[in-house]
């Protein structure tokens, strides 16, 4: 959603697209969130693009490293975050 009410969790999705006609491998990335977003005690990952998902309670970002983005095609990164202001 646009807006996640104190205390509520939320599903954050982080895409990765790739146009070319050959994979991108060993894509690491961090995403930092705005002040008042943190990751769920259970920031219940789940992830597409292979390599090792990032998210730790009570961090404040979410992330991949050695990802791989299939070629002319995306993937995707989720993780649990809580709104707290």
């Amino acid at each position: 959603p646009a807006t996640v009410g104190v205390g509520q969790p939320s599903t954050l999705t982080v895409t990765l697209s790739n146009a070319n006609a050959t994979p991108v491998t060993g894509v690491d990335f961090t995403d930092s969130y705005p002040p008042g977003l943190a990751n769920s005690g259970t920031p219940a990952l789940s992830n597409t693009c292979g390599g090792a998902p990032t998210a730790l309670p009570p961090g404040i970002s979410l992330g991949a490293a050695g990802a791989t983005i299939p070629p002319g095609g995306g993937c995707a990164v989720r993780g649990s975050v809580t709104a707290s202001a």
